[in-house]
């Protein structure tokens, strides 16, 4: 009878990949809004898809890898807003299979494995509906850690070099995809590396991976030298500025981070508890690799805040890591093979996690509430979003005023398929819409100081005043400081006329795009 109240490691395994695949997918049951940051990833994927080259047609500050998998995905299913959301889908699969594989090659044990990848769907895959360069950037270093895990010195010579070329290659596009991320990802590989080089007394695994990295970015770079790669390319160098700032990082340890430091506590508890057997630990590679990868990820996403914009709420991924190592050292003091103690676990996390899916489903299914009146922080249902008929946004909300705005567009004489379009807003799938090539030798966005610079504006408002441009879109987001530049918008309103205007694709009902043409 006992027995029947066992869950067997196979099948904490089996339910760890189905998890993963269902959690990825639930966004294909739904039509979703909009949101901001998709024109990044649209108009990138967009770019590559008409055969035009990063850096000598579009200026980015940073490499091309987080438009691999949407480009692919445009290719398979058309360049839709949808194809982003499919590609995503694969990215969020990968990302859960990576890290069971990592999970599987520390021996942690199933039981435990099953709640961190339960962790890991709730607190990370289930935010990341749409692709966004920080999670691509994870995924490739999580694979490049994956495949260092799998090298075995007693396997033949060319399985050992086949897994460090790929894990140079992912690390790598790890790096071109986001700086911050894939730099910390090289130095936790190389730190993996240099400890199992410590336990084989051999630096042959180093030696190669540094290497498969090393030609990875001469192949991935060297092309692009000539098209203004160490210009665009951010290292901190001018026009860009360094986030390498002391003040933010302090700011951002003893201001914030609760979870990050509260885990490095439990740690540090740990350790002191296994204090007298270190001198054995050390040497047993399992347990000390587990710490490093689990104790980095922590690192990571704590110095992350404070190197990316936006990140907030979007570097959970440690939580899952945290998860694995705190009940790795509890598995001898609880029975997680009882279906019970397991049900009970799963129930709790998933209430720790409510946030992530409360506020979908209480506008779902909406639930009485008292009158009393109260500030309100709970989740605003948006309101005047609808679908169109526009087929770049398929299953797309979009609010109501943007999709009469682009009927509007659309209704205009047809554009000749060369006319000079400067499209300054985050509706960058209109090219498609309207029939036009989107133009070259620009910045792939227009957010100041990050990819677009004074040199660049000139340029553009040199243009403007020669009427260079037959359409000029501009977007006015008066919440936002020079999202896009407020001087180009000062000279068109001097130089060219103004044709229309309508709402934004955003959530601020102040946001507008304004349609501008020769006088």
């Amino acid at each position: 009878m006992n027995n029947f109240f066992e869950i067997k490691d196979r099948t904490f395994l089996i339910f760890s990949y189905v998890f993963v695949v269902l959690f990825s997918i639930f966004p294909l049951l739904f039509s979703l809004p909009f949101r901001i940051h998709l024109d990044l990833p649209y108009e990138g994927a967009y770019r590559l898809y008409l055969g035009q080259a990063p850096y000598k047609d579009f200026g980015i500050p940073f490499g091309f890898g987080f438009f691999i998998v949407p480009t692919f995905f445009f290719h398979l299913f058309g360049p839709n807003f949808s194809s982003l959301l499919f590609g995503q889908v694969f990215l969020n699969i990968i990302s859960g299979i990576t890290l069971i594989s990592v999970l599987k090659s520390l021996q942690i044990p199933k039981p435990v494995l099953f709640i961190s990848v339960f962790v890991y769907c709730l607190s990370y895959i289930f935010i990341y509906f749409w692709p966004w360069h920080t999670h691509t950037a994870f995924t490739f270093g999580l694979i490049a850690i994956a495949l260092i895990l799998k090298y075995d010195i007693e396997s033949t010579i060319q399985r050992r070099i086949l897994i460090m070329i790929c894990a140079g290659l992912f690390s790598f596009l790890s790096f071109f995809t986001k700086q911050d991320y894939g730099g910390l990802n090289f130095v936790f590989c190389l730190i993996i590396l240099g400890y199992l080089s410590y336990i084989y007394r051999s630096i042959w695994a180093l030696s190669a991976f540094i290497l498969a990295y090393a030609a990875t970015a001469l192949i991935c770079i060297a092309p692009w030298i000539k098209y203004g790669f160490g210009y665009w390319f951010n290292h901190g160098q001018a026009p860009h500025s360094s986030r390498l700032a002391l003040g933010d990082f302090l700011n951002e340890i003893f201001m914030a981070s609760d979870w990050e430091k509260f885990y490095l506590l439990v740690f540090v508890i740990i350790l002191l508890v296994y204090a007298s057997e270190l001198k054995t630990i050390i040497k047993d590679k399992y347990k000390v690799i587990t710490f490093l990868i689990c104790a980095g990820m922590i690192v990571e996403a704590l110095l992350t805040k404070v190197t990316s914009r936006n990140s907030t709420g979007t570097t959970t991924y440690f939580h899952a890591f945290a998860v694995a190592f705190i009940l790795t050292h509890l598995k001898d003091k609880v029975e997680l093979h009882k279906t019970l103690n397991i049900l009970l676990l799963m129930i709790f996390t998933f209430l720790w996690w409510s946030p992530m899916y409360w506020k979908y489903a209480s506008r779902m299914f909406p639930i009485s509430e008292s009158k009393i009146p109260r500030k309100d922080n709970g989740p605003k249902v948006q309101s005047g979003w609808e679908l169109s008929e526009f087929k770049t946004f398929k299953k797309i909300k979009l609010p109501t005023g943007t999709i009469e705005g682009i009927r509007r567009l659309k209704a205009l004489p047809a554009l000749p398929k060369n006319a000079q379009v400067m499209n300054m807003s985050e509706l960058t799938s209109l090219p498609e819409e309207l029939n036009y090539q989107p133009l070259t030798g620009i910045p792939l966005w227009y957010d100041l100081g990050v990819s677009i610079f004074p040199e660049q504006v000139k340029e553009i408002c040199d243009k403007i005043k020669l009427q260079k441009y037959d359409m000029v879109l501009f977007e006015e987001v008066p919440d936002l400081d020079n999202y896009f530049p407020e001087e180009v918008r000062d000279n068109l309103k001097v130089h060219y006329k103004k044709l229309d205007s309508f709402r934004a694709p955003r959530q601020e009902d102040n946001a507008f795009i304004e349609v501008y043409v020769r006088q």
